[in-house]
Parts: C-alpha cells; sequence; structure tokens
C-alpha cells in the first residue's frame, strides 16, 4: 500500500523537524542576512542573478560547490534600502 503524500506529520516528527531546524544555531534577522550578503558580494561569494519572472536573487556557491539561490524576503529588501539610505552597521 503507498503511503499518503498529503498526510501530516505527527507531533514527534514535528517536533523533531523543529528540533533539527535549530541545530544549525541561532537564525540571522532580515537585517542581518543582508549585512551578510551585501559582503558576500563584495567579496565575489554572492552575485545577484535575474530570474525569469522579473524578480531577483543571490547566487551563492558554498565551499562544497553547491549552488544555492536565496530570494530576498520584502524585510531583507527593506534592509538594503535601509543601508543604501544610512549606511550599513558597523562591525
Amino acid at each position: 500500500m503507498a503511503k499518503n503524500p498529503k498526510k501530516k506529520k505527527g507531533a514527534l516528527a514535528s517536533a523533531a523537524t523543529k528540533r533539527l531546524a535549530q541545530i544549525g544555531g541561532p537564525r540571522m534577522t532580515p537585517e542581518q542576512l543582508a549585512h551578510a550578503m551585501l559582503h558576500a558580494e563584495e567579496e565575489g561569494q554572492a552575485e545577484r542573478v535575474t530570474f525569469d519572472n522579473g524578480e531577483w536573487g543571490w547566487r551563492v556557491t558554498l565551499p562544497d560547490g553547491t549552488v544555492r539561490m536565496l530570494k530576498p524576503t520584502p524585510e531583507i529588501l527593506a534592509a538594503l534600502e535601509k543601508f543604501e539610505r544610512e549606511g550599513h552597521p558597523a562591525h
């Protein structure tokens, strides 16, 4: 019998998924992520690319050679606009 692909996770599986998401450490705020991506662009570790639908995102090559695409959220875009107006945070 095939598994139902739309079946919801049980409470234990949901808790495990949340726990695994936390293992990598605390998540960055949108402003921290925007700041990190600005520096990644400056260092050539990320580049802005335009998608077929006209939106843009960052293409990031990870140390293992894997390429990831990161589309900025509205909060990240707001942080980028703030950095353009006021400069980015001190280190």
